[in-house]
């Protein structure tokens, strides 16, 4: 009797279930960087709207850090759940664009035109490093990443050691608030880490669509680089307002 081989043996069911898989699989929209840079646009228009709006409102300082925690913990619960950031970040956004428009008005009132000065400046920065980053002025290699991720890391502890000195103690670290020359350097660097940041940014939205990824990604990298330029936005700010002083 002879050995039948089992390799041979074809189930019609299966191969159709395979089929159907490799079908759905293809059918499946993958995310791609111009369809991130559109939802980078939709959660601009989101936070301008959501600023201008917060200009008009009267919020306490005590709502406003509620707001500020509340959107630190939205931010990092995208961070963590990407399949949720279609959603979650229009939410996240709006909040932080209140907070902004807050913050706005009172440096506005301090320094009339300040807002217009560095919104001409963040766009300005952001032209420059799409440029150098196109022109291949500005190489995004692991080496890159790696130093500005470490970078970028030793400044999220300044800060989170700074606000823990601002409420806990009524103190500020030193030169990160100062109107002098070394606070300026201080600042500009701020700004330079900040634009590198968005150079890595467009680096990960550009290569979107090689990695195949699931169409919410789109979200997320837009998520992240509305997230640089809010950053970027808040350091000039600070620049100018030091700048000011100083002149």
């Amino acid at each position: 009797m002879e050995k039948k081989d089992c390799k041979r043996i074809n189930n019609p069911v299966l191969d159709h279930v395979k089929d159907l898989h490799v079908e759905e699989e293809l059918l499946v929209e993958k995310a791609t960087a111009r369809g991130s840079y559109v939802k980078v646009v939709l959660l601009l228009l989101a936070l301008f709207l959501a600023t201008g709006i917060s200009w008009f409102m009267q919020i306490s300082p005590r709502s406003l850090l509620l707001l500020v925690f509340a959107a630190f913990a939205v931010g990092v619960f995208i961070c963590r759940n990407p399949e949720y950031s279609p959603a979650v970040s229009p939410l996240y956004v709006v909040m932080e664009g209140t907070v902004l428009g807050q913050i706005v008005k009172i440096e506005e009132s301090a320094y009339p035109g300040i807002a217009l000065q560095t919104l001409i400046i963040t766009f300005v920065i952001a032209v420059i490093v799409a440029a150098a980053y196109t022109c291949k002025w500005v190489n995004v290699n692991d080496v890159f990443k790696s130093r500005v991720f470490l970078v970028t890391a030793g400044i999220a502890v300044v800060y989170l050691i700074d606000l823990v000195l601002i409420l806990g103690f009524n103190l500020q670290m030193p030169l990160l608030h100062e109107a002098n020359w070394k606070g300026i350097l201080v600042s500009m660097f701020l700004v330079s880490v900040a634009a590198m940041n968005l150079a890595w940014d467009f680096e990960t939205i550009h290569m979107l669509s090689e990695k195949e990824l699931p169409k919410y990604y789109e979200w997320y990298f837009a998520f992240g680089f509305v997230v640089t330029l809010i950053w970027l936005y808040m350091e000039a700010m600070q620049l100018i307002r030091k700048i000011t002083k100083v002149l």
